[in-house]
């Protein structure tokens, strides 16, 4: 959890959630994604904040997830990261893991909006869960399906 209190201590808690500036989550996958978003949930975000589940600290990581849409140093980056955010905490939050709940609709229509302007940048990009083994359409068929999930 030293992780996330640093990044948060430091404002950076956008760059912690896509693994840049020193924020990479190690965990149990293989593939190089920009950091293990699994882990970073288990390992950083639960913990911290089931002990810090004040209105002000979810609406930080609610504010930080948002960031992501105006990171402009790698665009795909951070829809992929809004997506793989959205996918774990919606996860656990079903499983009763998080003792607090967001309504992700709105992040997720403007997430939606974001990837059709982006479309065919992101089907090229085939790092992450954009490769081959993944997606024929790099990071869009695997973004899509998280807003399939979330927009149903």
């Amino acid at each position: 959890m030293k992780m996330i209190e640093d990044a948060i201590e430091k404002g950076e808690l956008h760059l912690f959630l896509m693994g840049e500036g020193g924020y990479k989550c190690q965990g149990r996958s293989d593939y190089p994604n920009p950091t293990d978003y699994l882990a970073c949930w288990e390992k950083e975000i639960i913990p911290y904040f089931n002990k810090n589940n004040s209105i002000e600290s979810i609406m930080r990581l609610y504010n930080s997830i948002i960031m992501l849409f105006d990171y402009a140093n790698d665009i795909n980056l951070g829809l992929y990261s809004i997506a793989a955010h959205i996918e774990w905490c919606n996860y656990f939050e079903k499983e009763e893991k998080i003792q607090f709940h967001l309504d992700w609709k709105t992040i997720a229509e403007k997430l939606k909006l974001a990837v059709e302007i982006n479309k065919e940048r992101l089907i090229a990009d085939t790092r992450w869960a954009g490769a081959e083994w993944n997606s024929s359409q790099g990071l869009y068929e695997p973004i899509c399906r998280v807003l399939t999930k979330l927009l149903a």
